[in-house]
């Protein structure tokens, strides 16, 4: 599907590049026939070989004066954004796993796939993984009654196996063995170190004897103290997120100095913390963005500007949901990277408009045929080089280069209609008298 988009793109634009080509032959056959014509007049009389784009740009300026015209390029913008909001509420973060095997094909071991699929076709449960738990001073008595309730606590959490954990730790072997012995542990026990020391020496097959630190010289309290617990994950990563929320809010809650990690913690977090890592990355760019504005345009256009470049990023983070992606690192990359790129888009628009004279349509016109194909030229390249992308395995690479095209588009339109037709509007100063009079001064 995405081959035959990008195909059918390139066919589209081959047949509109031939197009404009027969409308500038037949123009310039017209000033061979009459040299007085008004082609003539450009370039101080001579004929001036015009590109496809240039045409068509000339013809978008045109349009672009016309109030119907911009009455339905505002329209197109307002809608896209005011719809945003609906949609953003239902984007997810997730890393597409799944998605991700489904869609790579034949760069996948064929023996790999044939083994997930099964699993799903059998509909496993999700495979334990060990999570560790650290213990930081502890006291062999005294804190052994907190150490008991944080199992149960874990046992019975959100993401723990049914069957709860039995003995994963030295501790609980050392207990077991001394409670059958009619010495259990606890408060009143008068354990140390070299108790624990002489039972992994009476008993060499233990395991995780490495996972405690014993002293050299006796007492109550060990440095450390690492255990494990397997935990079953779920294949929803938002349940996967709150299980990881409220297995912190337990460790938080003990007295103990105690620290739960497991493999995938790290991923987890990250879901966890992204919509406020994506929206604070956003406000700081826009921040830089907009104090850098503010060197080369006066501050009412720049704040104009950043307006746009909110908009294009709402409505590129509503395009997540509805191409059917999830917010991730790649989708976040996505969309931070739109404030850079869709600002260039704009500022060289803008920065025409002020240098030009006349009405806000004339200046508006002529800040379109002036930069509208550099601009134009420079997000078409960038479209189609990320179209590649966008047949790539999976969903983090075909979803971003997705992201990445629409994120241009939005850009260009925005950049090269929606700003013009507001600029033209509100008819912002012109700084034409500025630049003459530094070019007159510069003149020797």
């Amino acid at each position: 599907m995405a081959f035959s988009l990008i195909i059918s793109i390139v066919l589209l634009f081959t047949w509109f590049t031939a197009w404009l080509y027969r409308i500038e032959k037949n123009r310039m056959a017209q000033y061979a026939d009459d040299p007085t014509s008004e082609l003539a007049k450009v370039n101080g009389g001579s004929a001036m070989v015009t590109t496809p784009l240039r045409i068509f740009f000339e013809g978008v300026a045109h349009q672009i004066t016309k109030t119907s015209v911009k009455a339905i390029i505002m329209l197109i913008a307002l809608a896209l954004f005011v719809s945003a909001p609906f949609m953003i509420a239902n984007v997810t973060p997730d890393y597409g796993a799944a998605d991700f095997v489904k869609g790579c094909g034949v760069f996948c071991d064929p023996s790999y796939l044939l083994e997930y699929n099964e699993q799903l076709d059998s509909s496993f449960d999700a495979a334990p993984m060990a999570t560790t738990l650290m213990l930081q001073d502890f006291d062999i008595n005294a804190d052994y009654d907190e150490y008991l309730k944080l199992l149960a606590e874990l046992r019975d959490g959100p993401m723990s196996t049914v069957n709860g954990m039995g003995q994963m730790s030295i501790i609980d072997a050392f207990c077991a063995a001394k409670a059958s012995q009619g010495s259990p542990c606890g408060v009143s026990a008068g354990f140390t170190s070299a108790d624990i020391s002489a039972f992994v020496a009476q008993v060499p097959m233990v395991l995780f004897a490495r996972d405690v630190k014993i002293p050299a010289t006796a007492t109550a309290v060990l440095p450390y103290l690492r255990l494990y617990y397997p935990m079953t994950t779920s294949d929803n990563t938002e349940d996967n997120m709150e299980a990881l929320r409220l297995t912190n809010d337990i460790i938080d809650a003990t007295p103990l100095k105690a620290t739960a990690f497991g493999p995938y913690f790290t991923i987890y977090s990250m879901f966890t913390r992204i919509d406020d890592l994506l929206y604070a990355s956003l406000a700081t760019a826009l921040a830089v963005a907009f104090a850098i504005m503010l060197l080369s345009l006066p501050i009412h256009v720049a704040l104009l500007i950043s307006a746009i470049v909110v908009m294009v990023d709402a409505d590129l983070l509503a395009a997540i949901y509805w191409q059917d992606n999830n917010l991730a690192p790649f989708s976040f990359a996505a969309v931070v990277i739109s404030v850079g790129l869709c600002l260039d888009y704009s500022i060289h628009v803008a920065q025409e408009f002020l240098i030009a004279e006349g009405t806000g349509n004339e200046r508006a016109k002529e800040a379109i045929e002036k930069v509208g194909r550099a601009v134009f030229n420079g997000g078409f390249t960038t479209f189609l080089g990320m179209s590649i992308l966008s047949m790539g395995p999976g969903k983090p690479f075909y979803g971003f280069g997705f992201l990445f095209m629409y994120m241009v588009a939005l850009g260009l339109f925005h950049g090269l209609l929606v700003l013009p037709t507001v600029l033209s509007i509100i008819a912002p100063a012109s700084i034409a008298h500025i630049v003459k009079d530094f070019e007159a001064k510069a003149q020797p």
